[in-house]
């Protein structure tokens, strides 16, 4: 039973007939009737031609085969031909071997160098997103602590993160008006008949300001906190489409449904009814979704045409 075999629906079935590897190895450690010798789960690609007056068309197939362990590539190949043999269906079939992955040849994944690629840069991009995290939010703690200062003509405020339960208390300050005009007093007045005010007596502290260098910014962009709130952020700015989100969300579940499916019938148990469902109406939103990349470029050229327009 380790073994895979055909189970019918040749012409409408799967590629695969590799059976159990599990219970072929379960099957050589048994404490019940342990087999007299080593059993190993042999993975091998077969091309099987039927007569031409069945179908012209070969076809690939994928079996697994539960032997003993002691056995090479060759005697697989040996063990298939005499299976073919015994069936005296020569005339009416060939088979084929193509390739034979042998147990012997075990898959170590730690050698595999695209393995070690992806684990290296895996742990680049997650000390990238820690160290960008931590940074984001030590910047966002020492801002709280400073002071926030507010200078204009008439007021001076002071408010202080640590201070919340103190409510923030304005006080007048009556500000000399020689100071913004070289010495000199200025007699002119605002027009609702208030004490002008310009903008160099409106004075911000850059305290809350905090001087960030190149890689500074570079580990800022990885931090999972401002990339999730930038995420997550709702508001539509009033200079753009906001139909264009809705486009773009529905694209991209378009192209996620027409992938998913495409990939499931390569592995499903009837590959060949994606032939008979095809002709079905509700397919072709899954057929059809090459329009979904269609839209992205119509998304593109509408902002690039939108931003032009605006500026011009």
């Amino acid at each position: 039973d380790a073994s895979g075999r055909y189970g019918g629906s040749f012409l409408w079935g799967n590629t695969y007939w590799v059976g159990s590897a599990t219970l072929c190895m379960q099957t050589s450690h048994s404490d019940s009737r342990p087999p007299p010798f080593l059993l190993g789960f042999y993975i091998l690609r077969t091309h099987i031609l039927l007569d031409k007056h069945i179908t012209p068309q070969m076809r690939s197939q994928l079996m697994g085969i539960c032997l003993p362990l002691s056995c090479n590539s060759q005697d697989v190949n040996h063990v298939i031909e005499l299976s073919a043999r015994e069936a005296k269906l020569h005339s009416q079939r060939s088979v084929d071997v193509v390739t034979v992955k042998s147990p012997h040849n075990k898959y170590i994944m730690s050698e595999d160098p695209i393995f070690v690629i992806i684990m290296v840069s895996s742990s680049i991009i997650a000390i990238f997103l820690i160290a960008g995290t931590a940074l984001d939010i030590y910047r966002q703690r020492k801002i709280a602590k400073r002071a926030n200062f507010t200078y204009d003509n008439y007021t001076f405020v002071f408010s202080k993160s640590a201070h919340r339960s103190i409510n923030a208390v304005a006080v007048p300050v009556k500000m000399s008006r020689e100071n913004n005009n070289g010495g000199h007093p200025s007699n002119e007045s605002a027009t609702d008949g208030s004490d002008p005010t310009t903008e160099s007596n409106s004075v911000t502290s850059d305290e809350t300001v905090i001087k960030t260098g190149l890689f500074s910014e570079i580990l800022l962009s990885f931090s999972i906190r401002r990339n999730l709130k930038t995420i997550c952020d709702q508001s539509v700015g009033a200079d753009t489409i906001p139909t264009v989100h809705g486009l773009r969300a529905i694209s991209m579940a378009w192209v996620i449904l027409g992938h998913t499916c495409i990939v499931a019938f390569k592995y499903s148990d009837n590959m060949s009814y994606r032939g008979v469902v095809e002709r079905e109406f509700l397919f072709q939103t899954i057929n059809n979704g090459a329009f979904s990349v269609d839209t992205f470029f119509f998304i593109s050229g509408l902002l690039v045409s939108f931003l032009y327009f605006r500026t011009t």
